[in-house]
Parts: C-alpha cells; structure tokens; sequence
C-alpha cells in the first residue's frame, strides 16, 4: 500500500509520520511539501492513498484535487484532505471535487491512524473489487468467445444437414431422370444404326431411279441386289421396331420434362401460394398488437392508418419486415430512454400507386457514417451476442428483392428515425 502526505509544513509532516510508525501502519510513505511535488510524484508511483493539505502556497490542495479527478486514471485514488478550523468553508468544496475523507488539522492521533486504516480497509477492498471484476471480464470474453464457437458450430451444423437433405434430394432426382434417360440413350445408339440402313438403302434405290441406260436384266439383278440387302438388315422389323423406339424415347422424354417441372413447382409453392390479396393496414395491425403489450412500458406504439386497397404480397413476410424494424426501435428506446416511455408511430397511405408505411421513433438517432449499412448482412452495433446484424437486412431483402419495392431510412436530431416502405400496387409477384 502506497501513501502520500502532502503539507508544506515539514514539522506536520513528520509528526504524521511517526504516529504511522508508532501504530505499525504497513504502508509505503511518500511525501511531499506542495502541489507541484505531488503531482510528479503520483504520475511517477502508483499511489493508493494520499493525504492532501488544502491550503498551500503557489498551487492549493483544491486546484491539486480537481486535477486529479478530471483525469479518469485517477479517479479510484483516494484523497483525504487535511483541514483546520480556520478553512472549514473550503471543505463542501473539497467533497464537491471527489474528496472522500477529512483529518483536522492539529492532527488528533486516535483520529488520524483511525481514518488511515478506513481508508485502507477501502482502498484494499477497492482492489479485490477490480480482481473480481476483471476475473469476470475474462470470463466474460471466454464466455463469448464460446457463444460465438457454438454458433458456428450450429450453423456449420445446419448447414451440413441442409446440404446432406439436398445431396439425398439430389440423388432421388438424379435416380428418377437416369432412368428414362438410360434407355432413351441406348434407344438412340440403335436409331442410329437404323439411319445408317436407311441411308445406305436409299443410296442404293437413288442410284438405280438415276441411271437411266442400265439394262432391264440388269435393273432386274440391281432389284433383286437391293431386296437382299433389304430381308439382311431384316427391313421390315427395323420399320416397326423404329417407331416403337421412337415412342419409347418420346414417353422418356416426357418422363424426364415431368419431373423437371415437378421439382420447379415444388420450389416456387410456398411463395407462389403466399403472393396474394391482403389488407395492409390488418397485417400492421396484426404485427404490432401483441408489441403493444408486451413493450408498453418502454414505448407507446401509435397507428394512423388511411384507406388502402388490397395488395398482392406475401402477408407472413410483410409481417416478419414490420417486425423486425418495429424491435428495432423498440431496443433502440430501451438502450437510450433516460425519462420515462419512448414514442413509435406507423402511418399508412396511397401515394404514386404504391402504399407507403412509415415507421417514425424518437429514440437515438443513425450515424451518418453508418446509416448507408445497416441494410448490410450480419452488420450491428449491439454488443457481441445481442444480435447479428440479420433483422434489417432481412427486411431489405422482403421489400426489394421479393416484393420490388423500397425500403429506406431518414435520421436526423430534429425528426427521429424514420425507415419508410413502398410497396407497388401492380406488384405481379
């Protein structure tokens, strides 16, 4: 424990010393005769407790006070000011600027070793305060760190076990198209040996029909020539039997065009299903209801909503996008209230055939330098933990990309914040 005695009086200085010794206080001492002196000497050791005159020459035991108060490395030491009964005004000051104890001055030695041992009761209480604190910090951090691990390892995990359904879908469609493409391949290795027949046949009818001077006998002999080759290639079961692989290819195809167009269905269902007439201001209404309940205490949701037509939209993902912005006010209020309830309106009208929905709060305004992000993937600014940095961006991707619309946010200290959706009527989703 290191102790500081500041006095310009030497002779106060020394007595104060030996009442230490005397009732084996275990510190190191320091001293020093002015302000000037103790301030070199505090940003030269680590002092745990100083004892400051208040009155002194050149620079006062206040102006030494409020120098090491308005530095936040200091704010932990404690101070205890000497005082007599002739500067008893400057005492309320003293406890203004962060003193925390007082000694009279003459020093009373029953008064003086008592508030030293207070002091450092308090001061070694302070320490083991900061040991636990920091042993929590580190604790803290690791058990963060092993949050995050577990999160990775869980989307590492979804991930595998999306990419084993798709690989076991995959194979099921593959089994189900090589099927009828085995034989339609092996169809067309045989057609193939067929068109050759042909050809040569055709090759051989063509040169008879245009050699006009070959003699009767020997058209005769070029016939006969030409229905060998014919009852060779077994002509008459290549005719059947090339309609029949022709059909056989054409069911397989079909087959294979089916499958295909099941498997496009199947992907397009849900959202297909979902893209539908809806009331927008009942979606609002609905999202924000139990909102209003739940987060009374922390915010008063207002709705002024106008006559609007029906819309063709996906109404669980309109929901899940007013949500998402509306949580994010919310938290936004909570982190930044300092009197009492925050402020959320959503207003709904027509405008340029799109409805518009915006959603005002008065909570802490977006930085500028932020404010083009937030759209971002996995971008935040709560604490490791508290969210990742997905909800916006999923909003952004519902309203643009899903539904062609837009979403944007105005921020700025006169008005709140304000995201603003427009949704287009003719939305042919």
């Amino acid at each position: 424990m290191n102790l500081l005695m500041v006095d310009d009086s030497k002779l106060n200085l020394i007595q104060a010393i030996d009442m230490l010794k005397e009732s084996n206080i275990d510190c190191n001492i320091f001293t020093a005769t002015s302000g000037e002196e103790a301030l070199n000497i505090i940003h030269s050791n680590d002092i745990d407790i100083m004892i400051l005159d208040i009155i002194m020459p050149k620079m006062t035991g206040l102006e030494v006070l409020q120098n090491l108060r308005s530095n936040i490395k200091y704010r932990d030491l404690i101070i205890i000011m000497f005082t007599s009964l002739t500067d008893k005004q400057y005492l309320k000051k003293s406890f203004d600027l962060g003193a925390n104890d007082y000694i009279n001055k003459p020093i009373n030695e029953i008064e003086f070793i008592s508030r030293i041992k207070g002091a450092i009761r308090l001061r070694k209480h302070q320490k083991e305060l900061y040991k636990l604190m920091y042993t929590l910090q580190d604790k803290n951090k690791k058990l963060e760190k092993t949050t995050l691990e577990l999160k990775r390892t869980q989307s590492q995990l979804i991930i595998s076990e999306k990419l084993s359904a798709v690989g076991q879908f995959a194979a099921g469609i593959a089994h189900e198209i090589n099927n009828p493409l085995g034989y339609i391949s092996s169809n067309n290795e045989i057609l193939k040996k067929y068109c050759r027949y042909y050809k040569e046949l055709i090759e051989k009818y063509m040169e008879l029909i245009n050699n006009n001077e070959i003699e009767e006998d020997r058209i005769k002999k070029e016939i006969e020539e030409i229905e060998r080759f014919k009852q060779n290639i077994n002509f008459d079961f290549i005719n059947e039997d090339s309609i029949q692989l022709l059909e056989d290819s054409s069911e397989g195809i079909a087959r294979i065009t089916k499958i295909v167009k099941s498997l496009m269905n199947f992907i397009q269902l849900d959202m297909k299903s979902r893209f539908k007439l809806n009331d927008f201001n009942k979606i609002v209404s609905d999202t924000v209801f139990p909102l209003e309940k739940e987060f009374r205490d922390i915010a008063n949701i207002k709705l002024e909503l106008s006559n609007l037509p029906s819309i063709i939209c996906d109404s669980i993902q309109i929901s899940q996008a007013i949500y998402h912005i509306v949580i994010n006010a919310i938290q936004a209020i909570n982190a930044y209230k300092v009197n009492g309830r925050g402020n959320i309106s959503i207003c709904t009208n027509l405008a340029d055939n799109c409805i518009h929905c915006e959603i005002w709060n008065d909570g802490p305004i977006i930085e500028e330098k932020i404010i083009n992000k937030i759209f971002d993937p996995f971008f935040t600014t709560k604490a490791i933990g508290e969210g990742p940095g997905l909800g916006l961006n999923i909003c952004y991707d519902i309203i643009v990309n899903k539904h062609q619309g837009e979403l944007n946010v105005e921020s700025n200290k006169e008005n709140g914040t304000k995201f603003i959706i427009r949704l287009p009527l003719n939305n042919d989703k």
